[in-house]
């Protein structure tokens, strides 16, 4: 649907900004919306959005889906269940730039699944954009000082990120089991649906812990954010892509997140940009077109 008016560089490039702006939202509104409540408020947002026009599509899909409902539903749980649910809740444990780093170790973890899976071949030159795209990165979280990797600790958050990373993998690689020719809309307002029944306990729990949600414009306005960017835009976004491209180049776009969140900052929260943004873009770009550049397109659904 996306695909056929933007290429799938552009769709991830949007997907990329729509995440980055789900992290600026979550670090604000820390100590206002408990983790799990600002999860199930905004899949609850985006199924409600998303329903009217993505009923008719589910209902068409229907056999298709109950088939293939094994897949469907280990969507459903990795990608809207647990995956931001551990992201919200790791933010609340870590520092971010803690938080960073460990997020960008998805790029490199998607291919690996991916060659447990399916033995995808990950090329020399994939991994030299990876590596490219990496000092990029390290040059934005480290601030270009060297000295702060040394005094680095990792907690309780840190691990739960990188326990999001493994989620996310393997939801990128598990898309392809899905019956094809399924449509975007039947896809997302299934696994929307079915993730949401998955966080009701779960939110259920945190309520009876004592937490509660600040009732604040600000809190809404997050939550009306997290419904709609980061979940219905993001994800069709990103099925269309991986879809194109496959989940190894798909993945190396992860490497944009800490280089727009900290444009993001800058807008949003009047950070202040500093010369090592400039360099670590150039490079994650850079590493980008290394990674994504080929002879030959590649043909749909497949990796490179």
């Amino acid at each position: 649907m996306l695909s056929a008016v933007a290429s799938p560089y552009v769709l991830l490039f949007l997907t990329m900004l729509f995440w980055s702006g789900n992290a600026v939202v979550r670090r604000g509104m820390v100590g206002s919306v408990p983790p799990v409540g600002l999860a199930f408020w905004r899949w609850t947002v985006a199924l409600a959005i998303l329903l009217p026009f993505g009923f008719s599509h589910l209902w068409a899909a229907r056999h298709s889906l109950v088939k293939a409902w094994p897949v469907v539903t280990a969507l459903s749980v990795l990608g809207v269940t647990v995956f931001n649910t551990l992201y919200y809740l790791a933010l609340t444990a870590t520092t971010a730039i803690n938080a960073t780093v460990v997020s960008t170790t998805a790029p490199a973890v998607i291919p690996v699944v991916a060659w447990i899976a399916y033995r995808e071949r990950f090329s020399p030159r994939q991994a030299l954009g990876l590596a490219i795209a990496a000092i990029g990165v390290a040059a934005v979280i480290l601030r270009g000082d060297l000295r702060a990797a040394m005094e680095m600790r990792f907690n309780d958050g840190d691990l739960i990120i990188l326990l999001s990373v493994l989620v996310w993998a393997v939801y990128s690689i598990l898309l392809r089991r899905l019956p094809a020719g399924l449509h975007p809309l039947a896809l997302l307002t299934a696994t929307f649906a079915v993730g949401l029944v998955f966080l009701v306990p779960l939110y259920g729990w945190e309520l009876s812990t004592g937490a509660e949600m600040r009732m604040a414009p600000q809190s809404f306005l997050a939550i009306a954010y997290t419904g709609v960017f980061p979940s219905i835009l993001a994800f069709l976004c990103w099925n269309q892509a991986v879809a194109a491209v496959g989940p190894n180049t798909a993945g190396l776009f992860l490497y944009l997140m800490p280089v727009l969140t900290s444009l993001l900052a800058v807008t949003f929260l009047g950070e202040v940009i500093r010369p090592y943004h400039l360099i670590g873009a150039a490079l994650v770009i850079s590493g980008i077109h290394v990674a994504t550049r080929q002879r030959h397109p590649a043909r749909n659904g497949e990796g490179q």
